[in-house]
């Protein structure tokens, strides 16, 4: 199958998935992950009507943000961000989805303000508690989003989950529905900088179950670029 045919196919399945979620009224985006892709595979993507792309290092996010200079493509960092690598990217990424401790997030504000823009971003909560996952533990997230007022420069717009790799996505539900409760809860806080908007959770082999229980985002690599 065909980028074009494998991003038709991702959305009937979303479409589905939607109409079963606690709010099908609430669009889903899908953040096509090209890590290992070159810019001509993207530039596929984009004609299919792929319109948001996830990277996880920034040492290959570099150059295609070089690559799409001027045009507006938006790319969003999704992997684990080390904080010697926050200089390069501020004001040039629509999104951090990986903002996982607050040594990391006082290093983006002043990067950020430095260059006086507002960095988006969403909080990567380690839901399974898997040791070899990034992430805040549950419980850290609300005393951590309560700090966000010290922090003019970023915007937090959501969470984001990593869900364990398992044979049987149905058991990735309870992870699924945490968050959502957590999301749900932290909506209403009135925060400064904080709205829960974005729940980015759901990869390319659970991406249903997770619309399913709540997802307005999932981030989408192999199954859009394997071409069969």
């Amino acid at each position: 199958m065909s980028i074009k045919e494998n991003i038709s196919l991702i959305r009937e399945r979303i479409e589905v998935a939607r109409k079963k979620s606690p709010h099908p009224e609430k669009p889903v985006d899908i953040i096509a992950v090209s890590k290992f892709h070159d810019v001509s595979e993207i530039r596929e993507a984009m004609a299919a009507g792929a319109t948001v792309f996830g990277e996880n290092r920034v040492q290959e996010l570099i150059p295609k943000l070089d690559a799409f200079e001027g045009e507006g493509v938006p790319f969003h960092v999704i992997g684990h961000l080390q904080t010697n690598k926050v200089r390069q990217i501020v004001g040039r990424v629509a999104m951090i989805q990986s903002l996982d401790s607050l040594r990391l997030a006082q290093e983006i504000e002043k990067r950020a303000a430095a260059k006086e823009v507002i960095v988006p971003v969403l909080v990567q909560v380690n839901v399974a508690g898997e040791d070899q996952k990034y992430g805040l533990a549950p419980e850290e997230v609300k005393d951590f989003l309560e700090q966000f007022g010290d922090f003019p420069h970023l915007k937090c717009e959501g969470l984001m989950f990593i869900a364990p790799n398992l044979d049987n996505k149905d058991d990735l539900r309870p992870y699924f529905r945490d968050l959502y409760k957590m999301f749900l809860a932290y909506k209403n806080l009135g925060i400064p900088n904080v709205s829960m908007t974005h729940l980015s959770m759901g990869m390319s082999g659970d991406y249903e179950v997770a619309v399913e229980e709540g997802a307005t985002m999932v981030r989408i690599g192999s199954a859009i670029f394997a071409k069969k």
